[in-house]
């Protein structure tokens, strides 16, 4: 080959690499001034309370909202739908995602469906271009909302006036299509069930290392720890037979079986769906024990439960337990003593022992009579 066709071929060469790099280069350059655009835009939440307002709109178009920002809405749900006679939710395809993907797209349709059986919230498609209805009372909130983190209080329940309720959830699973989730429920009927889900991932097969013992530190941990270990102690000491401790949380992989364990972190495997499961723990269960986790927000938010809840903000610089982990109306709670609410949740064991064992014996003489 001459040395004028060798210098071509490898000019030839040269250029495509040079081509390709600046391709590259500049796409990547694009996505990061995407990203630093995204960050630095600001938040842009907003209100209008109109008086005797007939409709209020809530605005999730392009929010971005994953599974749990959406609960720290949904405990305002119950108020508003008391509140106007007409309460709409606008989305689009944009609500729940989050860094461009569809996170849980399929949760987030099933939550949709459980919130609207159990409110009056009707969830509405809505475009950019669609206005809100002039004299309609609406919140807006920003894909880099403030008011779903650190001023939940401040913009919900002092700028909106609303306030932080539980639900009833009403999302009945379909018993005749699965047989083993039907023996299931009649069995439960008949026990007084603890659900249990703290995260605890020694070995890290699905957690962030620094949350081998969940989003919380691991003083507080250890007791909740003691905690399942004193239930479990009092359970075998007494003989108990009817009392059930539920494992609930896939992120649950170091605690002891005992006998009267009952695992359903694969609730799927009985016809359950994540929606569904809700609704199945609230008719089933009694009390749930856990620590801070997307699972442990939405069991919260059953009006029809007691919770021990070990959430603190080791994890966090700011106090999320404030309307954020935490709804709102768990400060008022009048069944445990959560002395640091909001800013923290860490009950005192022996009350929580007492309270649970108070209500098995409770459950116990009422199935008798």
């Amino acid at each position: 080959m001459s040395k004028e066709l060798k210098s071509s071929s490898f000019k030839s060469l040269l250029n495509l690499l040079v081509s390709v790099i600046f391709e590259l280069t500049a796409r990547i350059g694009k996505r990061i001034l995407k990203l630093d655009f995204y960050r630095l835009r600001p938040a842009d939440d907003s209100f209008e309370i109109f008086d005797n307002s007939r409709t209020f709109v809530l605005d999730l178009r392009n929010s971005k909202l994953e599974l749990h920002k959406f609960s720290v809405l949904i405990q305002f749900f119950d108020h508003l739908s008391r509140k106007y006679q007409i309460f709409q939710v606008w989305v689009n395809r944009e609500t729940f995602s989050f860094g461009g993907t569809r996170l849980y797209s399929k949760e987030a349709e099933e939550v949709v469906e459980l919130v609207e059986l159990s409110t009056k919230a009707k969830f509405l498609e809505k475009i950019a271009s669609d206005n809100i209805e002039t004299g309609s009372s609406y919140a807006r909130i920003s894909s880099k909302s403030d008011a779903i983190s650190y001023s939940v209080r401040d913009f919900f329940q002092r700028g909106l006036g609303l306030e932080s309720l539980p639900i009833k959830y009403n999302y009945s699973p379909n018993y005749s299509q699965h047989p083993e989730l039907s023996s299931l429920k009649k069995y439960l009927d008949g026990t007084f069930n603890i659900v249990f889900s703290p995260t605890f991932d020694l070995n890290l097969k699905v957690e962030l290392p620094s949350r081998n013992y969940g989003v919380i530190s691991q003083d507080n941990f250890n007791k909740v720890e003691d905690l399942y270990l004193e239930v479990r102690r009092r359970i075998v000491r007494e003989d108990i037979t009817d009392i059930k401790v539920i494992f609930l949380n896939k992120k649950m992989l170091n605690w002891e079986y005992f006998p009267n364990v009952i695992d359903l972190r694969h609730f799927e495997d009985f016809g359950l769906n994540f929606a569904s499961m809700l609704y199945f723990i609230q008719e089933c269960c009694e009390w749930t024990v856990g620590s801070e986790g997307t699972m442990q927000c939405y069991l919260m938010l059953s009006s029809s439960l007691k919770h021990a809840i070990f959430i603190d903000n080791s994890h966090w610089g700011y106090s999320a337990s404030d309307g954020s982990t935490v709804p709102l109306f768990m400060d008022s709670c009048d069944y445990l003593n959560y002395k640091e609410a909001p800013h923290e949740y860490i009950p005192d064991n022996k009350d929580v022992i007492n309270g649970i064992f108070e209500d098995s014996y409770k459950f116990k003489k009422d199935r008798a009579s």
